[in-house]
């Protein structure tokens, strides 16, 4: 069995943090594909996540019924 360790020392210098100068275009642009209205949750989550961790932008494409 194999052990992995998942520490910020490993992966944080090469983590893309934002540059006051830059703008949502130039830090990339993410479209997520909704489901159902029953579903619509993990659908909330993941563009927020994205949000958080540096994507400039998202789209949400998902039926008209839904929103």
């Amino acid at each position: 069995m194999k052990k992995y360790v998942n520490l910020p020392k490993y992966w944080l210098k090469s983590f893309p943090f934002k540059v006051n100068s830059s703008h949502k275009y130039s830090r990339g642009q993410l479209i997520v594909v909704g489901g159902e209205k029953e579903m619509i949750g993990a659908t909330i989550l993941s563009s927020e996540a994205a949000l958080r961790t540096g994507v400039g932008s998202v789209k949400i494409i998902c039926n008209k019924k839904t929103f």
